[in-house]
This record gives structure tokens, C-alpha cells and sequence, in this order.
């Protein structure tokens, strides 16, 4: 009976051993797990979704381009033109699309501006479509940076959207440059007006 008894005893060690070994696999396993769902988590966390680089400096770019069109011929229109430049900037570092936007419309109020001074049509047009230029490259710039992240190698469709953005900014404004040319008879109120039919129009093909 005592050597029965030692067998059973043994037994319901070994078989009380194999348990814990399972239960400690078990554990480590969902050990392992959760430390891998914290990784992935960190990883996911730690993706920089900062505007594109490439896109954000040509929205810089065509900024200036406006507020050398603005102030061509009326220096004053300079000031509000850069005062949306700096906006436009604090947007792009910010990732802001509202600040984006704001930049864009403070350009153009530059380039109204220098319409009711007199500027001349082509620099209008030319601050028109920068500003457009410049409100349609960031916002592509927080797309890009949004969905795929900074880092991620984005430059040809960058490079593909400004390409195409410019060359319908460029038709555009050469058609309303040629109607203005054709039956405005030179007076300034009548570029300022032809001017914002060219804002309206090149904003709501580029927004497409």
C-alpha cells in the first residue's frame, strides 16, 4: 500500500509539474503578445505625420511668386502679401489646413489690393495664380504627410500633382489674360474684375 501510495504521490507531482510549465508558457505567450501590441502601438505613435517636405516648399515658392506679383507696380500690396506668406508658413509647420487656407486668402486680398491701386494685369495674374498655387500645393503637402507619413518616399506624386496644377493655373490664366486684352480696354477696374473671374475659375478647377 506504501509503494501505491508513492506511485500516486509522484504521479500528481508530475502531472501538477506539467501543469505549471503550460500555465507559465501561457503566460509568457500572452506576455509576449501584449509586448508586441505595444511595439506595433509605439511604432504606429512615432510615424511623423508632418506636412510633405517637397510639396510645403513649393507652397512657400508659389507665395512668393504672389507677393512679387502683388507688388509689382503697387509696392504697398507687398505688406498684406507677405502677411499671408507668414501665415501660410505657420500653416505648413503646423500642419494646419485652416492656416493653410487663411495664408492663401491673405495673398489674394494682397492681390485685390493691388488691383484697386492700379497694378498692372499681369502681375495680378500672376499674384492670383501664386496664391492659388500656393493653397493647393499645402494642402496637398498635409495630404501626403496625413496619409503616408514624412518620411515616406512621395515625390513623384507630388511632383506629378504640382506639374498638373501649374499647367492648369498657366491655361487658365493665359485665357483670361488674352479675354482681358481683347475687350477690357485697359482701365483697372475692369482688370480687377477680370482678375477675380480668374480667381474663381482657377480655384474651382484646382480644387478638383
Amino acid at each position: 500500500m506504501s509503494g501505491t501510495s508513492a506511485v500516486a504521490n509522484d504521479g500528481d507531482e508530475r502531472t501538477n509539474g506539467h501543469d505549471g510549465d503550460r500555465k507559465l508558457a501561457a503566460g509568457e505567450g500572452a506576455t509576449g503578445s501584449a509586448d508586441d501590441a505595444d511595439d506595433t502601438e509605439t511604432h504606429q505613435r512615432g510615424v511623423d505625420r508632418s506636412p510633405a517636405t517637397f510639396s510645403a516648399s513649393l507652397s512657400l515658392l508659389a507665395g512668393l511668386f504672389s507677393v512679387l506679383g502683388s507688388g509689382l507696380g503697387v509696392l504697398t500690396a507687398a505688406a498684406p502679401g507677405f502677411a499671408g506668406l507668414l501665415v501660410l508658413a505657420a500653416g505648413l509647420y503646423r500642419g494646419s489646413r485652416r492656416a493653410v487656407t487663411g495664408g492663401g486668402v491673405v495673398l489674394l486680398g494682397g492681390v485685390v489690393f493691388a488691383g484697386v491701386g492700379g497694378g498692372p494685369p499681369a502681375g495680378l495674374l500672376l499674384g492670383a495664380l501664386g496664391a492659388l498655387l500656393a493653397w493647393d500645393y499645402g494642402e496637398n503637402a498635409i495630404t501626403m504627410g496625413e496619409q503616408l507619413g514624412r518620411a515616406a518616399d512621395t515625390r513623384r506624386a507630388e511632383l506629378f500633382h504640382a506639374a498638373a496644377s501649374l499647367g492648369v493655373g498657366v491655361v487658365g490664366s493665359g485665357v483670361v489674360y488674352g479675354i482681358y486684352l481683347g475687350a477690357s480696354g485697359g482701365q483697372p477696374v475692369t482688370a480687377l474684375v477680370f482678375l477675380l473671374l480668374a480667381v474663381v475659375l482657377l480655384a474651382g478647377v484646382l480644387s478638383e
